[in-house]
This record gives C-alpha cells, sequence and structure tokens, in this order.
C-alpha cells in the first residue's frame, strides 16, 4: 500500500511538525520511507507501533545527529540502548529507511546501513508526550522537529506471520 508520494517538501520548518497516518496498522509490517532533508539539521521522525505500543524512531536528532528509538524504559533516543550517532542523511541525496517492525523487535537501514536493532518486551517503549501529544493512539505518525524533509515515498507492507 503506498500511502504518501509527493515531490514537494512535506514539512516547513516548524519546532514538530506532524502527519498521522489514517490507516490500520498491522500487527508486523515493514515502512518504507524516502526522504531528503531540505532545510535545518534537527530529526525526522517516523511514529511505529510496536507490539501494540506506540514509539518513535528519531533520525538525526539532539543537534548531534542522534538516532534511534524515543523512548526505551522511558529514556530518549540520545540515551538509550539503540542509540546511533552516525550520520543517516546525506545532504541533496534522498535516503531510503525501511523499518521492519515485528511483535517484539524494530529494526530499521538507511541506504543498507543498519541504524537500529531493538527487540525485547514492548512494555519497554512509550511515546515522548512532552513533544508529541495530539498522536491518536495506534496509528504510525511521520514527523519533524525544526527542520524540513522532502518526502517522495511512504509505504506500509503487512508482513506474513
Amino acid at each position: 500500500v503506498c500511502l504518501f508520494r509527493s515531490a514537494a517538501p512535506l514539512f516547513p520548518n516548524a519546532q514538530a511538525a506532524t502527519l498521522v497516518i489514517p490507516s490500520t496498522v498491522p500487527e508486523e509490517y515493514a515502512l518504507t520511507v524516502v526522504a531528503e532533508r531540505t532545510l535545518g539539521n534537527d530529526s525526522l521522525n517516523l511514529g511505529l507501533v510496536v507490539g501494540g505500543r506506540q514509539t518513535m524512531l528519531a533520525l538525526e536528532g539532539w543537534g548531534i545527529r542522534a538516532s534511534g528509538l524515543n523512548m526505551v524504559n522511558g529514556r530518549t533516543a540520545d540515551n538509550n540502548e539503540t542509540t546511533f550517532t552516525s550520520a543517516v542523511f546525506t545532504p541533496g541525496t534522498p535516503s531510503t529507511l525501511v523499518c521492519t517492525v515485528r511483535k517484539s523487535s524494530v529494526q530499521v537501514t538507511c541506504n543498507g546501513q543498519q541504524v537500529v536493532n531493538w527487540s525485547g518486551d514492548p512494555q519497554q517503549l512509550s511515546l515522548d508526550t512532552r513533544f508529541w501529544t495530539d498522536i491518536p493512539a495506534g496509528k504510525l505518525f511521520v514527523g519533524a522537529w525544526l527542520t524540513s524533509f522532502r518526502i517522495s515515498k511512504l509505504e506500509l507492507v503487512p508482513l506474513s506471520k
């Protein structure tokens, strides 16, 4: 299912822009996003549902290019077991992100490079409600923090059990 395709910037440079994806989220799925940073230097955020729990994948946030799941055991993506501090995006170049979500695991790659490899009890995961307050329960979302991205592909594919 192709959820979204656009050649225009999806988010203006706003503090916390969010687009909720209205489709039903399968229990296990692959979410593919092709994104290119167009302005700013902070995070692209992908809201995920893992084992019925919402969490968020933050990519290149905190002004230090920290990426990871936000939140794990109440800790933000810049300081938990999923923290990844290498560059994810290359300026002027679209990046392909693949988030593979199973009942108790999340694997994320960017252009084939592993960014996140988490497994555990989904109860460890949560959404940072200090900033992401208007997200309906059980929904995926795309967001940006103090930056703009062009999203050219957003695809959700259910995985067989």
